[in-house]
């Protein structure tokens, strides 16, 4: 199981369950506390393989997680969350540590928090980066496909390095500063979902460098940000006949970001220009060199404190010369439709709040086109049969 991980899901269940139920007094504590969350629901993604080859209803919406922090000092910490995820498609199933992080609080004084993270540390660099990983904090059960690209799901969550936050306040706003490099380790399934079942191989990560600026307005209603990514990996053929060889690949990223915050409303927005170079894994002196494009628009309604309305429209184009992807199917000998070039989504969300600790959440999601489905290298005509598709999904969530 992941990372030598030998939790099982029962096993987990049952701790969580210990824990809320029987608070024990460590976690009142002033050094140890602790938190955690059981999301299970139900979804389905037909004519697609976004969830499951054959397009059925599936309750693979499973989320069990188990984070806490214990205070060695007043400037270190260590923090931590281990998790069991079964989303069928969307990620590889099973057990990871999602984070597991020293915190030292560097530099604190009446200009600036300084905070340095050693270890396998979370990435803040996005709106929704440092959150994805909790149900009941995210506005839908399907973030933006665009930017949060759910295959990329753990190497997108955080990574194996060291990362420093920073902030200010100054009567202008706050500002906000991170930055981070390391490198995160990739899963066999991951592989499998790039380059298809057939690779017998394995993906490497050998970098990734990240750095974002956010400023808050005075009043804290309103954000914009803007980040940086800089990455490169390489591929390892299998010991076994793989049809694929050496190569390597690098990815830039740059995104900006927005935010207004009211208090029946909320308007966010995040745009990014990605640019993926692959170099071999192919076939000897393959090369592909695309900028693709992406962002969303989302709207979330909140006419009482129960209830959230939420509105998304989310657009992604896998190369920007060519966002219908009229060459892909000249380039496959017409297996692959042109629709596999880009992926455009219209979201409705609603989510009720039926307690402090428990809420529900629904959404549909109409789609056009298969940019995002794997395997995203080689993709197959079978993943996507139609450019029209529809996803919908129901979880419920618990946390203590």
């Amino acid at each position: 199981m992941r990372h030598g991980i030998r939790l099982t899901l029962s096993g987990i269940s049952a701790l969580i369950l210990a824990l809320a139920h029987h608070e024990s007094a460590a976690q009142n504590s002033a050094d140890f506390t602790y938190n955690g969350f059981i999301a299970q629901g139900v979804q389905r993604a037909a004519n697609s393989n976004f969830v499951h080859d054959e397009g059925d209803v599936s309750f693979a919406l499973t989320e069990i997680g188990l984070n806490g922090r214990y205070q060695f000092s007043d400037t270190v910490s260590l923090n931590g969350q281990v998790v069991y995820l079964n989303n069928g498609n969307r990620y590889p199933e099973g057990v990871r540590i999602d984070y597991l992080f020293l915190d030292w609080h560097a530099v604190r004084n009446a200009d600036w928090n300084v905070n340095v993270h050693l270890g396998r540390y979370k990435n803040y660099h996005w709106i929704y980066s440092a959150t994805r990983d909790v149900p009941h904090t995210r506005p839908s059960n399907m973030l933006p496909q665009s930017i949060y690209f759910d295959s990329f799901r753990d190497i997108a969550l955080g990574s194996d390095g060291v990362a420093v936050r920073a902030n200010t306040s100054t009567s202008l706003g706050d500002w906000e500063l991170n930055w981070s490099y390391g490198s995160s380790p990739v899963d066999r399934n991951w592989t499998e979902q790039l380059l298809g079942e057939s690779a017998k191989g394995k993906i490497n990560q050998d970098f990734v460098h990240q750095a974002s600026v956010y400023w808050h307005s005075p009043d804290s209603d309103f954000t914009i940000g803007i980040n940086g990514l800089d990455s490169d990996f390489d591929y390892e053929p299998g010991q076994q006949l793989d049809p694929f060889m050496n190569g390597d690949a690098t990815v830039r990223r740059v995104s900006i970001a927005a935010q207004y915050q009211s208090r029946y409303w909320e308007l966010t927005s995040e745009i990014m220009r990605e640019r993926a170079i692959y170099r071999n894994v192919l076939f000897e002196d393959f090369v592909s060199d695309a900028t693709g494009e992406g962002g969303y628009v989302q709207l979330t309604l909140m006419p009482s404190p129960r209830w959230d309305l939420l509105f998304r429209l989310d657009l992604y184009d896998q190369n920007r010369k060519d966002r219908s992807g009229a060459s892909i199917p000249r380039l496959t000998g017409g297996q692959v439709p042109n629709y596999f070039g880009f992926m455009d989504t219209g979201t409705l969300g609603l989510t009720y709040q039926i307690s402090e600790d428990m809420a529900i959440q629904a959404e549909f999601n109409r789609v056009r086109g298969a940019g995002r489905l794997t395997p995203l290298l080689v993709p197959d005509r079978a993943s996507a049969p139609s450019e029209y598709w529809n996803m919908w999904s129901i979880q419920l969530m618990y946390w203590f």
